[in-house]
């Protein structure tokens, strides 16, 4: 990842930005000083991003990542991976944002949120009727459950990187849905302790972040 105190000034991109896990990445990212890009089919829920400053884009469109310097984006089912595999150049990467594993996620996921949470499912496909008819498990399954099947079935692909992030802060910003119920200047400084320390993540975290590398 560039540095955001280096030279380029061009943007990193966060494609599905308006998700949960890629909003609050992306307010971190600008609080550590990056310049930051989004799009989403839907941009409803937005409107704290704009007032960060992120630069925003409805739908998806290869003109929205001309300029990006890296370019972050939500996991793929099983079905893509063969298509990531053939659109990434040897050593270039995928950087995604996912629902964590943790046992605060899977209270939040399974009982506050609209999504499915099945860390049980048999397979890695799933029938989806709608927006909100996925499995937000798919990465535990992938890269915790069944990592040496993925790793059998995808040669290419290596893991290079995965850390959990997102914790109380998350839950009191009021995340995409609700209100916030901190002021913003309490929040910042939550925010601080939690990225300065690491014990409460196995615990607590919402989030984690990926990287996958062509080999």
């Amino acid at each position: 990842m560039s540095d955001p105190h280096s030279r380029d000034t061009r943007p990193v991109h966060f494609m599905g930005i308006a998700g949960a896990g890629m909003s609050a990445l992306a307010e971190l990212f600008v609080r550590r000083g990056y310049r930051v890009s989004g799009c989403d089919t839907n941009l409803a829920t937005a409107d704290d991003l704009r007032r960060l400053g992120i630069d925003l884009f409805e739908g998806h469109d290869p003109s929205h990542v001309a300029d990006a310097s890296e370019i972050i984006m939500t996991s793929a089912v099983r079905k893509d991976h063969p298509e990531l595999e053939r659109m990434l150049r040897p050593g270039g990467a995928l950087v995604a944002v996912e629902p964590y594993w943790s046992p605060m996620a899977k209270v939040m996921y399974k009982h506050m949120h609209p999504e499915p949470f099945n860390e049980r499912a048999d397979r890695w496909e799933f029938e989806s009727t709608g927006p909100m008819m996925s499995n937000q498990a798919m990465s535990y399954l992938l890269l915790e459950r069944d990592r040496a099947m993925f790793e059998r079935e995808f040669p290419a692909l290596e893991v290079i990187e995965l850390g959990a992030f997102g914790g109380p802060s998350y839950l009191l910003t009021g995340g995409i849905w609700k209100q916030k119920l901190l002021p913003d200047r309490a929040l910042a400084r939550l925010w601080d302790f939690e990225d300065s320390h690491s014990f409460w993540k196995r615990f607590l975290a919402l989030h984690h972040l990926f990287v996958l590398q062509r080999r």
